[in-house]
């Protein structure tokens, strides 16, 4: 929640009633910036039982990633998540910027594709890349439809995975051992 300061307790009704993190309005970029870390590190935390990755189970790789996504609270979920699997990484905000790295640097191992961006979305950038001659690099879309059409619809357009979002660190951690090499331990 982001609320107004007055009144002065609604942050802490909100978080008895609902048990969610609050941040007061007005705020500073960096009291923005850490609410977002620790609503990331929230998310990660309180992932299913099915899906809990302990510290100790993360796996760690090899590979340099570009993060496609508009959405500056998934930017930073998907950071941490790449972080803690010690997975280098670069963002881009929309498909056109994922186009244009992809032409001015074509170093990545894998692209972590958002579906609905502005500017050029998920399935136009990912054409685009694939028309520019990139077809090795692994495309993986991410997006909130879970149909079998919309799956389709990603890979008819050039994507080799799909994820649903919320993005769980364990379904993330499947999907990159399929396509990235572990990282050997020192």
């Amino acid at each position: 929640f982001v609320t107004d300061t007055q009144p002065n307790n609604l942050s802490t009704l909100l978080h008895k009633k609902w048990d969610s993190p609050a941040l007061s309005h007005p705020f500073t970029p960096k009291r923005f910036t850490d609410f977002l870390l620790d609503i990331g590190e929230d998310l990660i935390s309180t992932q299913s039982d099915t899906d809990t990755v302990h510290a100790e189970d993360v796996k760690q790789f090899e590979g340099h990633v570009l993060l496609v996504e508009d959405n500056s609270i998934n930017q930073v979920v998907a950071s941490q998540m790449l972080s803690s699997m010690s997975i280098s990484f670069e963002v881009a905000e929309d498909g056109q910027q994922a186009v244009t790295k992809m032409i001015n640097s074509p170093h990545y191992d894998l692209i972590l594709m958002d579906i609905q961006m502005p500017v050029l979305d998920g399935y136009e950038a990912t054409r685009e890349i694939r028309k520019q001659g990139f077809n090795d690099v692994i495309i993986c879309g991410l997006s909130a439809n879970a149909m079998a059409q919309d799956k389709q619809k990603a890979s008819q357009a050039g994507m080799d995975d799909y994820l649903t979002k919320p993005v769980k660190l364990g379904q993330l951690q499947a999907m990159l051992s399929k396509y990235l090499q572990p990282k050997e331990p020192n």
